[in-house]
């Protein structure tokens, strides 16, 4: 038997690392009873914000929305569409399979996270 990486692994790697890093993030779990749709399409798993006001006052803290999948994992237009959109606006967004995928979306916008 050999155990399989699932995103539930990732999103936890993720999210602890982005914690040690200062930066706050919050899973968000979608409950859709019998079929109904409850909230928007393409919602991330995490969402929250990075906290570079705490060294830089004058910086207010940046909102951080992150997809996470687990490596290979099917991309639905929503979620694509979902992160394009909050990036085009400003926040620090993306599609991650990996710590190194949030690492390198921050590093392109600026912020430098310790790996």
């Amino acid at each position: 038997y050999e155990a399989q990486l699932t995103e539930e692994h990732v999103v936890k790697a993720i999210t602890q690392q982005l914690w040690l890093n200062n930066v706050k993030v919050w899973r968000i779990v979608e409950r859709i009873p019998w079929g109904r749709k409850t909230s928007t399409p393409g919602i991330p798993d995490l969402i929250g914000y990075a906290i570079e006001g705490s060294r830089f006052p004058d910086i207010p803290p940046c909102p951080v929305f992150i997809e996470v999948k687990k490596p290979g994992g099917r991309r639905r237009p929503a979620q694509e569409a979902f992160i394009a959109e909050v990036k085009a606006n400003g926040a620090i967004a993306c599609i991650a399979e990996s710590w190194e995928d949030v690492v390198a979306e921050f590093n392109r916008r600026g912020f430098s996270l310790k790996i």
